[in-house]
């Protein structure tokens, strides 16, 4: 009995040794029934690594796009079950508006190979564009004012048109000033203590995760945007609830 579990040490010993110069070697494990050995062949071990390196690098980065791709159809998933859950048409298109500019997102990042780029481009354009309508009518539809319809309808056009005449930093601003309009409207109409997590969510945690992706270029962060701004729509959607409005 001794005697075979020394000639077994001795094997995989041997089986380690060849392995570090390239050979044919014999390969041990450790079975149910014992330690059984097989004859490999053995490649150069530096190659090895090296292959083994790659594999590992291309796995990661497979996963890593599968992760993105993922996160990005949620947030499209989301902000349509939204919509066809919500009693105004209007609201309805407000969240269609958000599903499509994720989806335009997603056709922007397949030019980029899904690696964030901060660049100028027609599905980037129209991401902005959607987000701007999106919520020009979640902001329409709590509002009985005409003149305040045609200041989000002003405002959406110029956002719009900001994009490819002053560029984007332009039409982030003016994005902003319809956010501003859309929570004093909103919290107008429902007083709804939920609208602050939404800005918790949809703004605050939206914003750090996108910072910290534009600073780092670490693909990691670009995870946690969508379904940030994901749980920020089911906290509208409550509210809608709450209100009897969804």
């Amino acid at each position: 009995m001794m005697a075979g579990r020394l000639t077994a040490i001795t094997a995989i010993s041997r089986s380690l040794d060849l392995l570090k110069d390239g050979a044919h070697f014999t390969q041990c494990f450790l079975l149910p029934g014992g330690i059984h050995c097989t004859e490999a062949l053995s490649v150069n071990h530096g190659f090895y690594s090296q292959q083994l390196g790659f594999q590992i690098f291309f796995s990661h980065r497979k996963n890593m796009l599968f992760l993105l791709l993922a996160v990005h159809l949620q947030a499209v998933l989301v902000a349509l079950v939204i919509a066809s859950r919500c009693k105004l048409p209007i609201l309805s298109a407000g969240f269609i508006c958000f599903a499509l500019a994720s989806l335009f997102e997603i056709i922007d990042h397949t030019q980029t190979d899904w690696i964030y780029v901060n660049r100028i481009s027609l599905s980037n354009g129209l991401f902005y564009g959607a987000l701007a309508a999106g919520l020009a009518l979640l902001t329409a539809a709590v509002s009985v004012s005409r003149l305040w319809r045609a200041t989000l309808l002003l405002l959406t056009l110029m956002t719009e048109l900001a994009y490819a005449l002053a560029g984007k930093g332009v039409t982030i601003a003016l994005q902003s000033v319809l956010l501003v309009l859309f929570l004093r409207q909103w919290w107008y109409h429902f007083r709804d203590p939920y609208l602050w997590w939404y800005s918790l969510f949809g703004i605050c945690l939206v914003t750090a995760f996108g910072t910290l992706l534009s600073i780092s270029g670490d693909q990691f962060w670009h995870l946690f945007i969508g379904p940030c701004g994901s749980v920020s729509l089911l906290l509208l959607l409550w509210v809608l609830q709450r209100a009897k409005l969804a």
